[in-house]
């Protein structure tokens, strides 16, 4: 048998090519969305640590004895 001939006899058909090419980029669509949907998470639970930093200072910095003033606000930022 010659390489041509085995090459063609490998070759699916034209409908089962455009099966597995829909099927490829169905997989890649979805795994896409998954990237997004972590990306997206992971953006919001940044903002949120954020907000909550923020909220902290600002109540630290609503003390109005500056040595209590002062300790909360290194304790607000010691935190990682």
């Amino acid at each position: 048998m010659s390489a041509h001939r085995m090459l063609r006899t490998l070759q699916p058909s034209p409908a089962v090519a455009r099966l597995l090419g829909v099927m490829a980029v169905a997989g890649l669509v979805a795994v896409f969305a998954l990237v997004v949907q972590g990306a997206v998470q992971q953006g919001e639970a940044r903002r949120a640590s954020a907000d909550a930093q923020a909220q902290a200072e600002w109540r630290c910095k609503a003390e109005r004895q500056q040595a209590v003033r002062r300790d909360c606000i290194a304790r607000v930022s010691s935190v990682p």
